[in-house]
């Protein structure tokens, strides 16, 4: 029912998340890239689940209140989508070391390769999730965010200066120094691949 304490909990939890997504514990973030798979697969699962039992709601009020609710749900789905774009662009945006300029260089000359990517892999595992759990019709898995976001993948379209993405997650595969890096951006790759061939469109 739309009284069903699951849905304040979709209610609060995109602040919660938008909120720590960036949190100074590692731990912590890996939590929230979880969280925000799970949000995603329970939001747009239950579009699925109104348009197949549609015919079994006969309150007209109930079947309306599950729609707003549903619909509520697509939006805090979306901001959690929106925080950690914004977030991984900005670490994207931000220079990496090199042996000369980097302060935590060993004497031995080698590379703290961790030091100034606090979120960077953590938000590339949340949006690992976040693809995964977009579920499509009859629950294909990820299958709808290839459709969503197209704007990402269309290097003809620079109205929304989207042009970053593709270029900074090939970045992070292949030439970032933090291995972390380059292993969750594989994960966002593969993912991505697996949207591609579930979508029909």
């Amino acid at each position: 029912t739309s009284s069903a304490p699951v849905f304040q909990l979709m209610t609060e939890l995109p602040t919660i998340l938008n909120t720590n997504v960036e949190h100074a514990e590692p731990r912590v973030r890996s939590l929230v890239a979880q969280a925000v798979g799970a949000y995603a697969r329970y939001a747009t699962s239950l579009l699925n689940w109104l348009d197949s039992s549609s015919t079994d709601i006969t309150d007209s009020s109930e079947k309306h209140k599950l729609q707003l609710a549903a619909e509520h749900a697509q939006v805090g789905r979306r901001n959690i989508h929106a925080t950690i774009l914004l977030s991984l662009k900005s670490h994207l945006d931000m220079k990496e070391p090199s042996r000369e300029h980097n302060p935590s260089a060993a004497s031995d000359g080698a590379l703290d390769d961790t030091t100034g990517w606090r979120a960077l892999e953590t938000n590339l595992h949340a949006l690992a999730s976040y693809v995964d759990g977009c579920v499509g019709k009859n629950n294909a898995g990820g299958g709808s965010y290839i459709n969503e976001e197209a704007a990402l993948f269309d290097s003809a379209d620079t109205t929304d200066d989207n042009d970053w993405f593709l270029a900074g997650l090939q970045h992070c595969c292949v030439v970032h120094v933090n291995r972390h890096v380059r292993a969750a951006a594989a994960a966002v790759l593969g993912v991505l691949i697996k949207s591609c061939m579930r979508s029909h469109d």
